[in-house]
Formats: structure tokens, sequence, C-alpha cells
């Protein structure tokens, strides 16, 4: 049997996911511009400076992914795949948000 009849990912995970988008964010300008305008359309375009991932803050819990562009604007990336949902998980993005401002 040829590797052909087998799924190419038998197992998915956050930190998979996380990986990816952090290489894309910090090796493909394209990427960047990509994301920005399809998660915010109306945003004003502006250079990737790069990502971060697991950045951790004492009293607000840990994001995913932090992606910041020049023009001082962040976006915050949380994705779950087979995790419950988190107590005030947005609220404390929104936070955390208003914090790094």
């Amino acid at each position: 049997m040829g590797l052909e009849n087998f799924s190419k990912v038998q197992y998915l995970a956050e930190r998979d996911i996380d990986m990816l988008l952090l290489e894309e964010f910090n090796t493909d300008p394209h990427f960047c511009s990509w994301f920005l305008a399809v998660a915010f359309p109306h945003k004003e375009q502006s250079h990737c400076i790069g990502a971060w991932h697991s950045v951790s803050d004492p009293e607000l819990g840990e994001s995913d992914l932090i992606v910041l562009f020049e023009n001082r604007f962040a976006i915050l990336i949380e994705n779950k795949i087979n995790a419950p949902v988190q107590s005030r998980l947005a609220d404390r993005y929104i936070e955390r948000g208003k914090k790094g401002i």
C-alpha cells in the first residue's frame, strides 16, 4: 500500500498552526499584507514588524500569537483545537490589547 492511500496529516495540534503562522508572518510580507487585509479590511496597510508566539501577561494570560505592524497596530491571535473555552477569554484579549497600547 503506497503513501497516497494515507492522510497527509494524521494529527494536527494548536502548536502546529501557531508555528506555521509564526513562520509566515516573520518571513512573507505578502502573507502579512493579505492577512491584515482579510482580518481588517478597512485598516490601512502597514509593514509587518514581526510576530511572537506564546506571549504571556501575569494578570491577563497568554496570547498564542501577536503580530505587530509599523503603524503600531497589533493583531492578537488565539486558536483553539479541541480545547475548552476559557473564562473571560475574549475580555482578557481586549484588556491585553489595551495594555499593549
